[in-house]
């Protein structure tokens, strides 16, 4: 008899702790701005690097009311810095990360036109580009603290071709910096950072 109490008791407990595992897993978007998962993105590099012009994201705005369906925009930030939503055609994004967007965003909704709203940010997409007599040319997934010298590493480096007095780097809103290899090398002030959708292109060597 004793013996079928503890196994009940136990029993008990295991579905207890079930239940409350259960109900802590479950998470919904956030009523305030930058309601995230951590465990998903409380970390994620997107929360630390700036947006900027060229950029694309995704906007999703939750209402409060079950009955009203999240709305997704994907915007690109515009060469003045902005992205347009409902009701409002000039928010400022430029400098800012996803994270602060987002609460941008919250804070001109709420209370105007919503009493709560969900509100996330995320990137469409972060990568960076490297072209031309580099011996991997291609579409990298970006990284934290990405500079040119990295860049032309993450792509296994020169050709026996290449030009590395005149490389280009093209920024996403189309500017172009020239880059000399082996100043880069030899001072980190002239190694410039790249961002998300930047290009690198390596030209050929005129013999």
């Amino acid at each position: 008899m004793i013996s079928m109490m503890k196994k009940m008791r136990r029993c008990v407990i295991a579905t207890l702790l079930c239940a409350g595992m259960v109900f802590s897993g479950c998470s919904t978007i956030g009523q305030t701005a930058g309601a995230k998962a951590d465990g998903k993105h409380g970390a994620a590099a997107s929360d630390r690097i700036p947006l900027r012009a060229g950029e694309t994201v995704r906007v999703t705005l939750v209402p409060p009311s079950r009955a009203t369906q999240p709305t997704e925009y994907k915007v690109t930030v515009k060469e003045d810095g902005s992205i347009a939503l409902p009701n409002f055609p000039s928010i400022p994004a430029s400098g800012k990360t996803c994270k602060e967007l987002e609460e941008t965003i919250h804070s001109l909704y709420v209370p105007d036109f919503w009493t709560s709203l969900g509100v996330t940010v995320e990137p469409d997409a972060r990568f960076f580009y490297v072209g031309g007599e580099v011996n991997m040319p291609k579409r990298h997934e970006y990284f934290s603290g990405l500079t040119l010298t990295r860049a032309i590493q993450a792509s296994q480096g020169f050709t026996e071709y290449a030009n590395k007095k005149k490389i280009r780097l093209i920024r996403a809103s189309g500017k172009t910096e020239k880059v000399n290899w082996n100043d880069a090398i030899d001072n980190p002030q002239k190694d410039p950072v790249v961002y998300p959708g930047d290009t690198i292109e390596v030209p050929r060597r005129v013999f």
